[in-house]
């Protein structure tokens, strides 16, 4: 794993709506509707890359899989506290 980063989330969301504001302080209401359109389609266009990761979401109101119990190999070992392992069966 990497350099963990702190990152102040509420200011830099404090800050891209402070830039959108200014850029649309003058603008009409059909101009500011043009611009969330024009980013909106330019967000939808841009190349996608897959995560490495499953997501942890509900999509479309279906839940996901319940994850299946590990498979094991052979009978359980239970070790003792000095260190004597049970190979019987549980």
């Amino acid at each position: 794993m990497g350099k963990k980063t702190d990152v102040d989330a509420i200011a830099v969301i404090r800050r891209i709506r402070d830039r959108q504001a200014e850029l649309l302080r003058d603008k009409s209401d059909e101009e500011i509707i043009e611009f969330f359109r024009k980013a909106g389609e330019a967000f939808r266009k841009r190349p996608r890359t897959k995560s490495k990761a499953p997501a942890n979401r509900v999509a479309g109101g279906v839940e996901p899989p319940a994850p299946t119990p590990p498979r094991h190999a052979g009978p359980h070992r239970a070790v003792h506290d000095d260190g004597a392992h049970d190979d019987s069966q549980a």
